[in-house]
């Protein structure tokens, strides 16, 4: 819907956060433990957050967002 407040969540993301099981990754209360995660880590490494999307990002103009941000590392 919105990737700069929604992050993605997938098996593999699910899988960092020792949920291997289906039907716990398909959980609605998995993803939103996800999402209250991720907001908290947005607000609270924002400084690091700019610096690592800065690396990630074609130029100034194609700065990838805080969360997706968090994605990546978590993908990384």
């Amino acid at each position: 819907i919105n990737p700069a407040i929604f992050p993605i969540w997938d098996s593999k993301v699910a899988a960092r956060f020792g949920l291997e099981q289906h039907y716990r990754i398909n959980s609605m209360s998995a993803y939103l433990s996800y999402l209250n995660f991720c907001w908290e880590e947005v607000d609270y490494f924002a400084d690091r957050l700019d610096y690592f999307s800065g690396m990630f990002s074609s130029g100034e103009g194609n700065r990838i967002t805080r969360m997706r941000t968090i994605e990546l590392l978590f993908f990384l």
